[in-house]
């Protein structure tokens, strides 16, 4: 049972990682500069 339990968490924390990774990926190749509030951010 012990073994399925640091599975759980290795995958858990696994898709924490790839999460923060895909949300940091997308905040820095997303376009600020299309659309009319160009340069406000």
């Amino acid at each position: 049972m012990k073994s399925r339990a640091w599975r759980v968490a290795l995958i858990l924390v696994a898709t924490l990682l790839l999460l923060s990774f895909a949300w940091i990926w997308l905040t820095l190749n997303w376009s600020y500069s299309e659309g009319e509030r160009a340069g406000y951010i």
